[in-house]
């Protein structure tokens, strides 16, 4: 995120994109997506590529199935608004684990550190490759 430094800039999505790009050229793979600093942007073009799985669709029978490790979750702030992201690692029936930036202790979505947490599904969407 160089130039793009300080408090007024969120680095959730910079983080998560960081180890995307790692992966991907580890692996000899082409960004699932093209980074973006921000969360609503990641939204807007998953929904774009029809990769974007809502809450609804992960509580669907079945649907946990599809977030698989590496698809991103993303806190939903407003039904236009998304104010978090991280990387999932592992989706269970009633939880995900995650990998994420940009947080805390106290599960901020402006923190100070990077972390393994999980989470529950209320108020998250998917971003699912």
């Amino acid at each position: 995120m160089a130039g793009n430094e300080g408090e007024e800039w969120k680095w959730c999505a910079g983080f998560c994109f960081f180890v995307i790009e790692q992966a991907c050229k580890a692996l000899g793979q082409l960004l699932p997506m093209r980074a973006t600093f921000t969360v609503d942007t990641i939204v807007e073009r998953a929904k774009t590529a029809g990769k974007f799985f809502s809450e609804q669709q992960a509580q669907a029978p079945q649907g946990k199935a599809r977030i698989a490790p590496g698809s991103l979750f993303v806190v939903r702030a407003s039904s236009d608004h998304w104010s978090h992201v991280g990387i999932v690692s592992h989706a269970d029936k009633e939880s995900f684990g995650t990998c994420e930036g940009n947080t805390n202790d106290d599960g901020s979505s402006n923190g100070f550190e990077a972390v393994e947490r999980v989470r529950g599904y209320s108020g998250k969407d998917f971003v699912v490759w």
